[in-house]
This record gives C-alpha cells, sequence and structure tokens, in this order.
C-alpha cells in the first residue's frame, strides 16, 4: 500500500451559503494567506443556486487568526455562515493503489481485532 500520515490539533472550518464562485474562492484563499494561515485541504460542495459550501482544514494554532480574516470576509458578505470544530486528526492515504482498487479506505478504518483480556 502507500503511505499513511496522522496530522493532529487540525481545525475544519466551513463556510455555508458562500458565493459559489472562483473570485469568492480566491479571494478568501488571498486574504488568508495574507494573514499567513496555513490551508492544507480545501473542499467545496455542489452549488444550490448561487451559493454553495467551502470547507478547510487549519493548524489549531491558526484558529484565531483564521476568525479575524472570515469576521473581514463576513462584512463583505454578511450570508456566510462559519462552523468551526477544533481538535481533529486528519488520517492521509496515498498511494497507486488507491487510483484502481476498492476497499483500501474500509481496510486502512476497519480497527484490528484486540485481544480479550483474561481475567481471573
Amino acid at each position: 500500500m502507500g503511505y499513511n500520515f496522522t496530522f493532529e490539533d487540525i481545525t475544519l472550518v466551513v463556510l455555508d451559503e458562500a458565493p459559489a464562485d472562483l473570485c469568492f474562492v480566491a479571494s478568501a484563499f488571498e486574504a488568508l494567506s495574507v494573514g499567513k494561515i496555513n490551508i492544507d485541504m480545501i473542499s467545496q460542495s455542489p452549488p444550490k443556486g448561487s451559493s454553495s459550501g467551502l470547507a478547510f482544514t487549519l493548524s489549531d494554532s491558526d484558529l484565531g487568526a483564521a476568525l479575524e480574516t472570515i469576521a473581514k470576509l463576513r462584512e463583505i458578505f454578511p450570508k456566510i455562515k462559519i462552523s468551526v470544530s477544533s481538535g481533529n486528526t486528519k488520517l492521509l492515504i496515498s498511494g497507486d493503489d488507491m487510483k484502481n482498487n476498492y476497499g483500501i479506505a474500509a481496510e486502512v478504518l476497519t480497527p484490528s481485532p484486540q485481544p480479550m483480556p483474561m481475567s481471573g
């Protein structure tokens, strides 16, 4: 298989009802970049009319600065709703097997059997 990495102390930020256009996405990440906030994963949900959801992850230590930047974005785009989840762990699974084989995510995420403790 490929490589497994874990990253701890990760914050997931979701901007719901954000404008569903590339100009907004670019300006949001430009603003975060100016704030020296490292974004390491981005996901955008399919548009619903003129809005969509934009999610990204960053280090827990960057959350305060990210919220300041997002507050400025909300001054321009007041319909944006923010959800934040901190203290997460991100698991990265990568490799050529992921491209052509099914079941790898299930295999990686299925816990291995633990021996039953002996009492007595």
